[in-house]
């Protein structure tokens, strides 16, 4: 028992005294804070955070009030022993239901703990804690899925989603119980138990009243039933894991089609974690494609959508069909190397959760891993927008893991072909589209034709392939931040004026001005005209 003095500045305080148990004291000492919460009769709960460092009022709030409490009052008292302070707030909280707060008191604990020591985002799906009695890594679960939910749905934002879990927090606590009735080792064979858990859900989904609310909740159900493989069961019992690697799922989008327009990818897997989120859509079980550094926080989704449908009609006469990943960094500050490479890790390590390993030939996987789609082993990335130099990364790690395909994994790299230097995404467009100049009779490597172009000088696909041809009049351009005019370009010296780009790795705010004719120039896609 370790004991400590009430400063005698906070008289408020009931206790001149306060004891801390060995497991409360070493909880503080391991984590630096220890969270307790209590019940009172006059209608009120009380929840006092203990640290070893000085607490705000501006840090506790907000994480209180997504907690889902209505914080009454706040006392701020320091507790002195011989050797150590502990820095103590103490929240006086409306409560009605004394009932929920003494059944959710360890959960709610831990989570605002989780929260304050940076494990566990600060959002109001948190709220879970008291009024579903939700465990800390069952709210990240459930955060998770609504992240996605938000992407494959973008008009049910991102409060609309977490707001309507946490209103209908029954059929939430439902809802992670069918998650693990599908996917705990220990669960997984018991039918009835999840055939009930699901008519649960649906019957409740039936009582809700508001139309919105229906749609997000009907969503969310069919997000789960179309999931086929979650990493979540690898990392729940290592405590050292549970909230440090991203966590991924897995789904046949096949069974969301009624959800989603446009082309769809077959496989879809989502990865989440606090410091990013991401994707990797597949058209087929064999597909090919490189993973991109989104800066689309809002849409990543749609745009990896977007270019695996480009990278379908790129591989055609390659691969079977065409892949993609993105991730967005939601960390806030400055990315340095270093950070890029860890998150860049974690997002391969958690894709690689997600697909089978082969040894000798059979299919191998983890004993803790439940499948809803039969065997899959083929997987391969490639570099993309912000990760060109990430392809020695990638297959360290498939290296590492005992991936079947080694540094096959990743195409580039010291050890593979670079296939930004070899151009061969580039012939391939090329070649698909020579084909529709050959039935118009032209041959437009001894003809000039002027190009109307999107993309940038130095990027793998455009400006290898404006290249492939010295009659190519290219008169304009637009990239990702400059747009490009040049309405009547002499044939050679802008082709060397490209390739001098390309080989230096430059857009097109750095093209010889000089070079370009009258009436062109280099604007900024933030121009509001160009004259």
């Amino acid at each position: 028992m370790k004991r400590f003095r009430l400063d005698t500045s906070c008289a408020l305080l009931d206790e001149q005294e306060l004891k801390f148990t060995e497991k409360q004291w070493r909880e503080l000492q391991e984590e630096g804070l220890h969270v307790n919460i209590t019940s009172r009769p006059e209608a009120l709960g009380e929840i006092t955070i203990h640290s070893l460092r000085p607490g705000t009022l501006s840090k506790n709030m907000p994480v209180l009030t997504n907690m889902g409490f209505a914080i009454d009052s706040e006392i701020a008292y320091t507790l002195h022993s011989d050797q150590d302070v502990i820095y103590g707030r103490r929240y006086l909280i409306d409560c009605s239901d004394h009932q929920q707060f003494l059944t959710s008191e360890a959960n709610t604990t831990l989570t605002i703990a989780h929260v304050l020591s940076g494990k566990l985002g600060n959002t109001p799906v948190n709220a879970l804690a008291f009024s579903a009695d939700l465990s800390p890594d069952a709210i990240r679960v459930i955060r998770a899925l609504a992240t996605y939910e938000n992407q494959l749905i973008p008009h049910f934002n991102q409060s609309v989603i977490q707001s309507t879990l946490v209103k209908h927090a029954g059929i939430t606590r439902n809802f992670f119980a069918y998650f693990l009735q599908r996917f705990d080792p220990a669960l997984a064979q018991q039918e009835s138990g999840l055939a009930a858990v699901e008519a649960a859900i649906e019957e409740g989904i039936r009582q809700v009243q508001n139309l919105t609310e229906d749609r997000v909740l009907a969503t969310f159900f069919a997000i789960l039933k179309a999931m086929t493989r979650t990493n979540f069961f690898l990392i729940r019992d290592n405590p050292a894991l549970l909230y440090e690697k991203a966590l991924a799922f897995k789904f046949d989008v096949t069974r969301l089609h009624n959800l989603t327009k446009g082309v769809q990818p077959k496989i879809e897997t989502f990865v989440f974690h606090k410091s990013f989120q991401g994707v990797h859509l597949r058209r087929t079980n064999v597909s090919r494609g490189g993973l991109r550094w989104s800066d689309r926080f809002e849409d990543y989704r749609n745009e990896v959508k977007g270019l695996m449908q480009a990278q379908r009609v790129k591989n055609a006469i390659i691969v079977p069909s065409g892949a993609k990943g993105g991730f967005v960094i939601t960390e806030e500050g400055p990315v340095t190397k270093e950070r890029f490479t860890d998150i860049y890790s974690m997002f391969i390590d958690a894709l690689l959760d997600m697909v089978d390993n082969r040894v000798d030939g059979k299919i191998i996987r983890p004993a803790q891993m439940v499948v809803y789609d039969g065997d899959d082993s083929y997987f391969v990335v490639a570099a993309d927008k912000g990760t060109a130099a990430m392809s020695d990364t990638a297959n360290a790690i498939s290296s590492q893991r005992g991936f079947w395909l080694g540094d096959a994994f990743a195409s580039g790299g010291s050890k593979g072909y670079n296939h930004k230097e070899m151009g061969i995404t580039a012939k391939g467009s090329i070649k698909s589209v020579e084909r529709f100049f050959i039935e118009a009779k032209k041959n437009f490597y001894e003809e000039s034709i002027t190009v109307v172009g999107i993309g940038s000088p130095a990027g793998d696909v455009f400006g290898n392939g404006i290249q492939l041809s010295p009659k190519f009049l290219l008169v304009a351009a637009i990239g990702s931040k400059e747009i490009f005019i040049d309405p009547a370009p002499d044939p050679e010296q802008s082709h060397a004026e490209r390739q001098r780009l390309f080989d230096a790795g430059k857009g097109w705010s750095d093209y010889n001005r000089d070079l370009i004719s009258a009436g062109g120039g280099i604007y900024h896609k933030t121009d509001k005209t160009i004259s």
